[in-house]
């Protein structure tokens, strides 16, 4: 949220030639089906939290067949200098790892949770549930990569079945502040209903605090 940008040291994924292109498609959630799920929790007074799944691709196994010869010797020691170690978890900068590891959250949400993908949006999951008066409504779930939102009268609920599996990071579970860039707030109207704001105050802010310092820097 402050601009900075952060590296990372991952596999050369580009290295392979050969993988299919069918094998590395992955989407995620749209900007749209969210404001719309947001609107969805204002209209029928859902709960809503996010949390952030920890080393995500680490969780899936890779759709490539993916090897690395050993040069140093600080991870398996100098006898293994020069043997070749077979890939079986889904690294960063590996090809299929995104498609991979959607798989396994799609696996999840379908067959442990209950929920159902939306038509329109496949990265939007949805299940009917009953709240504490009988009375029917439904739960949805939007994910953005390993990005968790879930909106339910028992959010807590359906956190920790998926941290059963997978390992959410404690702090980012919450009632959200901001999500995939955007700022979020909650506010009561003059009838006492709730709704939820989205907006880019932080990002603008930030940017033209970069832009302001480019242009001191230039004259």
């Amino acid at each position: 949220m402050d601009l900075t940008r952060k590296a990372r040291l991952v596999a050369g994924g580009h290295l392979n030639k050969h993988v299919p292109k069918h094998t590395t498609y992955s989407s995620v959630v749209s900007r749209e089906s969210v404001r719309i799920c947001f609107l969805l929790a204002a209209l029928n007074d859902l709960n809503i939290l996010s949390g952030d799944i920890g080393n995500a691709y680490l969780n899936a196994k890779p759709r490539e067949k993916c090897h690395v010869k050993i040069e140093h010797d600080f991870i398996f020691g100098p006898e293994a200098i020069g043997s070749y170690v077979v890939i079986t978890r889904t690294l960063y900068g590996m090809k299929s790892s995104g498609a991979a590891w959607r798989d396994a959250i799609s696996a999840l949400m379908r067959n442990s949770l209950g929920f159902n993908q939306c038509y329109a949006d496949n990265d939007v999951w949805y299940r009917k549930d009953v709240n504490d008066q009988g009375i029917g409504y439904y739960s949805y779930i939007c994910i953005y990569v390993d990005d968790i939102l879930i909106l339910s009268n028992n959010c807590k609920k359906y956190m920790s079945m998926i941290n059963e599996t997978f390992i959410i990071k404690p702090e980012s579970i919450k009632v959200p502040d901001t999500y995939l860039g955007a700022d979020v707030r909650q506010k009561k109207t003059q009838d006492g209903s709730n709704i939820w704001i989205l907006g880019s105050n932080s990002y603008l802010k930030e940017a033209l605090r970069d832009y302001n310092g480019v242009l001191k820097e230039n004259g």
